[in-house]
């Protein structure tokens, strides 16, 4: 059996006064503590429920993430469990903790290919012949640079 609480962790306070919230589980007589991420003020916690209270701005979306948290908590310990392993702190917390391969990576796109289309479509708009002509230049610079094997990305 697992019991999982929020706590507000006034000791860590910051310089505008917002406390960590930290996820703290109870199994089979040892504690799991780890932060959610989240921060407020003393005064937008819910000691009581665990939760943020409604005067707080974000009060839905930061109490959605803590029971995504929960959920995904209580996953991992039951997934052990049926394993039939009692979890150490540490294989909770590597469990809970994503992987650096499994964090969502920014979709990045070549920086070339998108920078023709811009140019293309400054060739149909009414712009003047001499900003086409910088931006067709500033593209011929750029295939050069890419042809010396390198890469430029762009995010969208």
């Amino acid at each position: 059996m697992i019991t999982i609480k929020f706590k507000l962790d006034k000791g860590k306070a910051d310089k505008k006064g917002n406390c960590p919230i930290f996820l703290q589980a109870y199994f089979n007589c040892q504690r799991f503590k780890q932060s959610s991420g989240e921060k407020c003020q003393p005064n937008e916690w819910n000691e009581k429920h665990g939760r943020f209270r409604s005067s707080y701005d974000e009060c839905e979306e930061a109490n959605r993430s803590l029971g995504l948290l929960e959920e995904r908590c209580r996953k991992v310990y039951r997934e052990y469990m049926d394993q039939r392993i009692i979890p150490s702190q540490a294989q909770m917390k590597s469990s809970l903790t994503p992987k650096s391969d499994e964090r969502q990576p920014k979709q990045q796109y070549l920086l070339v290919p998108m920078f023709e289309q811009f140019c293309d479509s400054l060739a149909l708009s009414d712009r003047k012949s001499n900003t086409v002509r910088t931006y067709r230049t500033t593209l011929f610079r750029l295939r050069e640079y890419e042809a010396h094997g390198r890469c430029l990305f762009a995010d969208k």
